[in-house]
């Protein structure tokens, strides 16, 4: 088996994503990744650097395609409508792609290319939080947090540990609520109820 004509890297990182959205992320090898594609694992070196640069690819593509969905979620929505569209984006991109959002949960280091990528996907929801006027640390104090909730919340579900007979999507609007009516709070004048 040689290498395919017309496989590139694309293609390849494309087929490892979508083996690791059926198998899992870490599951994902390079022999099976060449099985799937027809080809000797040898081969695989013609297009990545080996398992580190497979997972660095597929990182770099569930990133991209989380940051398109979030930005396009955000486009013309403000306020809780739009961290209301986050949420759901992240809960969505995370059932349609499992394997490719665990691939986005890497630590950039000192990849300039993936920290570039990561601060993509982060800028919709800054931009939801400096429209409620939050900033400076604040902003990424409250980015974390958000980000942390929503986050918990869908990772807790995908591991099937929200077993309990209440509808599971009812509990994530709760949360998301709680976390519009939060940010709504802190625009409040001082002494005025929201």
């Amino acid at each position: 088996m040689g290498t395919q004509i017309g496989l590139d890297q694309t293609a390849v990182v494309d087929a490892a994503a979508a083996l690791a959205d059926d198998h899992g992320f870490r599951n994902v090898t390079l022999a099976m990744l060449a099985s799937q594609l027809g080809m000797r694992s040898q081969s695989l070196y013609a297009h990545v650097e080996g398992i580190d640069g497979l997972r660095r690819q597929v990182a770099l593509r569930g990133l991209a395609l989380l940051g398109d969905d979030l930005r396009e979620a955000v486009m013309a929505r403000a306020g809780a409508d739009a961290l209301r569209a986050v949420a759901d984006t992240y809960a969505t991109f995370a059932d349609a792609h499992p394997g490719l959002y665990e691939a986005s949960l890497r630590a950039p280091g000192d990849d300039t290319e993936m920290a570039e990528a990561q601060e993509r996907t982060m800028e919709p929801l800054a931009a939801v939080l400096r429209s409620y006027g939050v900033d400076g640390d604040e902003l990424i104090h409250r980015y974390r947090v958000i980000w942390a909730s929503i986050h918990g919340f869908v990772t807790l579900r995908q591991a099937g540990l929200m077993s309990r007979p209440v509808d599971v999507d009812e509990s994530f609007a709760r949360l998301v609520a709680m976390l519009c009516d939060d940010l709504a709070l802190r625009q409040a004048p001082a002494g005025v109820a929201s």
